[in-house]
């Protein structure tokens, strides 16, 4: 059961990005960050020690990174070394796609820190 459940947190995840993609207008920085965070859950659980934590912990962390990372790009990107500049502004409002998704990803992330605590 618990690896099941895994399976289905794991694939829920990009699953509701791209319907919400095909069917709605999304944006594409908002694509990029839930694609890149989930692979990053993907390498924490593969690669971690200890099978049975290294799961729900990528899982947490990933889903973690792709809430905070969002709402860190939502309104533009700026680098470091030019504070000043903002790219790919965007001040117009949000699709409701993305938060329907953020939704679906806070729920992972609930669920990976709980598995990840019940181990």
């Amino acid at each position: 059961m618990r690896t099941g459940l895994l399976i289905a947190l794991y694939a829920v995840w990009p699953v509701a990005a791209l319907v919400a993609a095909i069917i709605s207008r999304v944006r594409t920085r908002f694509i990029l960050v839930c694609a890149g965070t989930w692979l990053l859950a993907l390498v924490i659980a593969t690669t971690a020690t200890g099978t049975r934590v290294a799961a729900p912990i990528g899982l947490a962390v990933g889903a973690s990174c792709c809430l905070f990372l969002t709402y860190a790009v939502s309104s533009g990107v700026t680098f470091i070394f030019d504070p000043d500049t903002t790219y790919d502004v965007d001040e117009g409002k949000k699709p409701r796609a993305e938060y329907v998704v953020l939704g679906v990803v806070a729920l992972v992330d609930a669920a990976g820190i709980a598995l990840a605590v019940t181990g």
